[in-house]
């Protein structure tokens, strides 16, 4: 760890170091998804304990390999399938239980998909605003060309 001399010092010669590592305690930003007109938020990986979060990702993988199987699945297999669903689904979408019995399998897997994307397409979006900021930031500066 930097010593506070090292960092004052750093910060004289107009470098400031970037954190590893930037944890926030503020309610976080949630992905919402509107269900007749109305929104609701989704659960983030965050509101789930370690062991929950082990058991979301085992769930995950298991649905999936279920869900793409290319031979027909057994009835044990789709018992399977439908309860993985369904465990997945009442994690995730914080709506109470009067909406969510509306929801169809169909509803509930496109839901689940929309958890599971969800921090890809916060990343995809913030890398975009990013650069979208990086190229905004070059046309204001001024070029000696003619």
């Amino acid at each position: 760890m930097a010593t506070e001399e090292q960092q004052a010092s750093a910060e004289q010669n107009g470098h400031t170091p970037e954190p590893v590592l930037d944890i926030k305690t503020l309610a976080p930003e949630r992905e919402r998804v509107r269900i007749d007109g109305e929104l609701y938020d989704l659960a983030i990986m965050a509101d789930f304990g370690i062991e929950e979060q082990q058991q979301m990702t085992r769930d995950g993988r298991e649905f999936d390999t279920l869900w793409k199987a290319s031979d027909e699945l057994t009835p044990t297999d789709k018992q399977r399938l439908k309860q993985l669903l369904d465990r997945m689904f009442e994690r995730v979408l914080l709506a109470p239980q009067t909406i969510k019995n509306k929801l169809n399998d169909d509803h509930r897997q496109q839901v689940v998909l929309a958890f599971t994307i969800a921090p890809l397409a916060k990343a995809a979006r913030e890398e975009e605003e990013a650069e979208a900021a990086k190229e905004k930031g070059k046309e204001k500066i001024p070029t000696t060309e003619k």
